[in-house]
């Protein structure tokens, strides 16, 4: 999270975030309530979704091919 995000977050927030270069224990708050909100949650970790999917054309008929692209975006401190 960029420093021009910063006021976009709650008070108590934005204050543990600037705070957190000092102290462990505003680290800690902040991200708690960073995991807790889903919308800052999915920039911090993992993610995955999928995009496109494509099969056959007929119903109630198994394709005989299928193909999906699923997209990850793992979280920077971990590895593949």
């Amino acid at each position: 999270m960029a420093t021009h995000d910063l006021p976009l977050l709650p008070p108590a927030v934005r204050k543990d975030l600037l705070d957190s270069r000092r102290h462990n224990g505003a680290l800690r708050r902040a991200e708690r309530a960073l995991l807790a909100d889903p919308t800052t949650r999915s920039m911090l970790g993992t993610t995955q979704a999928v995009d496109i999917v494509k099969g056959g054309v007929k119903i109630n008929a198994l394709p005989e091919t299928v193909k999906a692209v699923v997209n990850y975006r793992i979280d920077a401190e971990r590895y593949v």
